[in-house]
């Protein structure tokens, strides 16, 4: 019994690191998490992307995260990534109200694939950035647009 209790312990040890260092070959997440729940107009958000394998492809994701009480259906975006300037709209639920994002209690989250196949040079760290362009009625900008927890990006290996 005792060597069984030992083999499993090994096993489960071996397991854990397996999937580990897979889950991390593969992708890379980074994430800015936001004071209050609240993203200001004039707060850009930029990621440096280093050590990335040039020898791959790979798939370029946003992630969003909001709460249960964001009070728009989408969510407009500028972008900046490879000195290629893009304005985006994320539709964060349905007209019903139906939240797209995943998660369970008031957190949500939506991941959206934004660039595809993308190969990196060498030696080249890579700068993406984002910033929140909401716009509401007369309003020119919303300062303060609330109930963001965080917005992060993913770098995946193209299958």
């Amino acid at each position: 019994l005792q060597k069984i209790k030992i083999f499993m312990r090994i096993l489960l040890f071996f397991l854990v690191v397996g999937f580990v260092s897979c889950q991390n070959e593969n992708k890379k997440e980074v994430y800015h998490s936001f004071n209050n729940n609240t993203w200001n107009t004039d707060s850009i958000v930029s990621f440096e992307l280093d050590n990335i394998d040039t020898t791959s492809s790979h798939d370029l994701y946003l992630m969003v995260r909001h709460t249960t009480n964001f009070k728009f259906q989408n969510l407009f975006l500028f972008t900046n990534f490879e000195n290629q300037q893009d304005t985006l709209e994320l539709f964060l639920s349905e007209k019903s109200g139906r939240w797209l994002g995943k998660g369970f209690g008031e957190i949500k989250e939506l991941k959206i694939r934004i660039k595809e196949n993308v190969n990196f040079k060498e030696n080249q760290d890579q700068i993406f950035s984002v910033e929140q362009a909401m716009r509401y009625e007369d309003l020119e900008k919303i300062i303060n647009l609330t109930e963001i927890v965080a917005v992060g990006i993913g770098l995946y290996k193209s299958e």
